[in-house]
C-alpha cells in the first residue's frame, strides 16, 4: 500500500498514520520498525 509507505515517513512528527488506517500503536511500531531496515538498506 503505497499511501501507507508514504503515511510512514511522517510518522515520527504525527500520529497520523493511526488516524487514516486505524492500525493500532503495536501495528504501528512493528510496520515503522520495518520502514526503517528497508531504507536502511537502500
Amino acid at each position: 500500500n503505497s499511501n501507507l509507505i508514504l503515511n510512514l515517513i511522517h510518522f515520527d512528527s504525527k500520529f497520523e498514520v493511526r488516524h487514516n488506517t486505524g492500525l493500532s500503536l503495536e501495528a504501528l511500531s512493528c510496520y515503522h520498525s520495518y520502514y526503517q531496515i528497508t531504507t536502511a538498506w537502500e
